[in-house]
């Protein structure tokens, strides 16, 4: 994301928010946009003292991050391909220090701290941050031209409509907000990655309107989620969180972990599994009246698998902040089904929950497990039969899974 770029979505977060929110950050507008760009200002650190100082005599509190006794730049952490892994202590580290700032009036100091965090959010909302470059040159050939990907793509600007927008909360304390802010960047590099394409298909091609218009998208999601970051930094440290969701859709995080056969394309399958023709899929229903939304995974086939015919996925969760994982499980009617599965959760790698074997004719169970302070909860089912076995059929499905308070 170019600087320019960081600026408008900074500013836009800010533009739409409302009411009381609205009242506090919309004053702090500019000094927003400008922090937007404090983690590539001060990107050279100790390299760089005089020209940092200048641009704010106390860069130091806003460019260098906390790393096990050690202090980092920002750049030198935060890498969009692991965000679990390597964005949880520069943002936890800024919304603490903005949520600490808004609560003792230092309105200036809020305001720097989460225009860090817009920087963030827009480059890992960008294109040339969520694809490795090359693979990127392989899948698409640049012919007679000859470019860098990287940052070719990131001087492409796009304008921000001015559409309306309502922020949401993102969490009721800052476990949650933590939590729920690195699965919305999950959700955001995801949703981008198919810009990818589009964008480099525009530049390939010298067409800077399509081009622009991809680089539009990608900056309108980023603001709407830095405007969800300012409301939320706002509602928390003035204890308006009464509009905290109470459940989380399981269906909308991103997995840590899954694995499923080929012919799940490796993944597992949400609401729908592939039917007989590409264009109508197959619905979900695991013995119900009506279908119902969930997740469908398909154990691995003959002759891939040695001990155990399963398939798995896992989900990073906030440990204490949800009480109960609910779900109705059974095979999908809408397929055939040729063997029985057990279903199991497990959390933190340990079993909570195995069921008995259930096939087709079986009726659907209601599945509800206490999570306590976990943090990785994982699904999985298998084939009932003992390996080595040869392949049967069965589609396994947790349908409305949901973490619950």
């Amino acid at each position: 994301m170019n600087t320019p770029m960081h600026i408008h979505i900074a500013e836009k977060g800010v533009d739409w928010q409302s009411g009381a929110a609205a009242a506090f950050w919309r004053p702090l507008r500019k000094t927003v946009a400008f922090a937007s760009n404090y983690p590539d200002y001060f990107a050279a650190g100790d390299m760089s003292v005089e020209k940092n100082i200048q641009l704010d005599p106390d860069w130091l509190e806003y460019a260098m991050i906390p790393v096990d006794n050690d202090e980092f730049v920002v750049h030198a952490i935060f890498n969009p391909k692991a965000i679990r892994c390597s964005y949880p202590a520069p943002l936890n580290h800024w919304m603490t220090k903005s949520i600490a700032a808004i609560k003792s009036g230092d309105t200036e100091r809020a305001a720097k701290f989460a225009g860090c965090i817009s920087h963030i959010i827009g480059d890992t909302g960008q294109a040339a941050h969520v694809f490795e470059d090359q693979l990127l040159k392989q899948l698409m050939p640049q012919g007679d031209k000859c470019f860098v990907i990287h940052s070719t793509i990131e001087k492409v600007c796009g304008k921000i409509a001015d559409a309306e927008y309502a922020p949401r909360l993102l969490g009721a304390t800052m476990a949650e907000l933590c939590w729920r802010l690195i699965e919305e960047l999950e959700m955001l590099k995801r949703r981008e990655t198919g810009e990818v394409i589009p964008i480099m298909q525009a530049i390939l091609r010298e067409d800077n309107a399509a081009a622009e218009a991809s680089a539009t998208r990608t900056a309108g999601h980023c603001a709407e989620l830095f405007a969800d970051l300012l409301f939320s930094l706002w509602a928390i440290a003035s204890g308006k969180t009464d509009g905290a969701v109470d459940e989380f859709d399981l269906r909308r995080l991103i997995p840590v972990n899954q694995y499923c056969d080929m012919l799940f394309n490796y993944e597992i399958m949400l609401d729908h599994i592939p039917g007989r023709e590409i264009n109508r899929p197959l619905p979900l229903n695991p013995g119900t009246e009506s279908d119902l939304p969930g997740i469908c995974l398909l154990a691995n086939m003959a002759p891939h698998f040695r001990n155990v015919r399963e398939a798995f996925v896992e989900y990073s969760i906030p440990g204490g902040v949800f009480k109960y994982f609910t779900a109705l499980i059974g095979l999908n009617h809408h397929a055939l089904n040729q063997t029985s599965a057990v279903f199991k959760v497990e959390l933190d790698g340990k079993t909570i929950f195995e069921s008995d074997a259930l096939d087709a004719e079986t009726p659907l169970a209601k599945v509800k497990i206490e999570l306590g302070n976990a943090k990785l909860l994982r699904l999985s089912a298998r084939d009932s039969r003992r390996a080595p076995c040869d392949t049967k059929f069965f589609y396994p499905v947790f349908a409305i899974p949901r973490l619950t308070k």
